[in-house]
């Protein structure tokens, strides 16, 4: 797993409009979506993959956000 991104907010409202900002943009980017809790989402194409060496194949990459508090989930 890489993370590209990580954003700290003072205020959780603040971080929830955000995270909610985020994902609309990336629905708008991407045809496949999948959230799992409140605040964790995984958005992708059929066309992107990339190529595991210690698998020896190539793997559906999938962009991911997650809203967490003090590196937890968010319940």
């Amino acid at each position: 797993s890489l993370i590209i991104k990580k954003i700290d907010y003072p205020d959780l409202n603040d971080a929830k409009i955000a995270y909610r900002e985020f994902t609309q943009e990336l629905a708008n980017q991407y045809p496949y979506q999948k959230e799992k809790e409140p605040y964790l989402a995984a958005f992708w194409c059929e066309e992107e993959m990339v190529y595991c060496e210690s698998c020896d194949d190539d793997i559906q990459l999938f962009h991911g956000v997650m809203l967490l508090r003090d590196e937890k989930v968010l319940e």
